[in-house]
């Protein structure tokens, strides 16, 4: 009998470490998504794709700069206080609590913010580059993550283009 309550135990035990609160999702938290001027698609300067994805549980797949956008990628992992506040922030109730917005003229560059919090999904597409204030504050942190083992991605991963708003299905 005493075998299979350690067994338990020795099973449970990670369960109740510090990192209990982290969740592992395949959803990412947060999507940021560049969206070029259609017309100006093939010119270099105007690359569409992921600026950033990330998970609840800090891994991350961004940019190195705006530049890089569909050309190269960093996948790594940020600090659990990092990305504590980051989430705090980024769900709080007064960001939730703007109403989804696709505020762009046709054919005009723009970036898409997709946030998967617990209770809604939300959608806030704006035209580049004026963008609103919410927006910019997000995108500015995402930028000041310290990224942790940050290693290559190839701009061909798959899970680069799974994330994409544009596509249906």
């Amino acid at each position: 009998m005493l075998c299979p309550l350690i067994l338990f135990l020795l099973l449970l035990l990670p369960l109740l470490g510090s990192d209990a609160e982290i969740v592992h999702s395949d959803t990412p938290l947060l999507v940021i998504w560049k969206n070029p001027y259609a017309p100006a698609a093939t010119n270099e300067d105007s690359m569409g794709g992921a600026v950033a994805i990330l998970w609840p549980d800090g891994r991350i797949i961004r940019t190195g700069s705006q530049k890089e956008v569909g050309r190269e990628y960093i996948e790594g992992q940020i600090d659990k206080n990092q990305l504590k506040n980051f989430s705090d922030f980024l769900l709080s109730p007064k960001n939730l609590a703007t109403a989804d917005f696709d505020s762009v003229a046709a054919d005009a560059p723009s970036e898409t913010f997709i946030v998967d919090s617990a209770s809604k999904k939300h959608q806030w597409t704006w035209g580049l580059p004026d963008k609103q204030d919410m927006l910019t504050e997000i995108e500015k942190q995402v930028w000041n993550f310290a990224i942790k083992n940050p290693h290559p991605l190839d701009a061909k991963d798959p899970r680069l283009e799974k994330f994409d708003p544009n596509k249906k299905g």
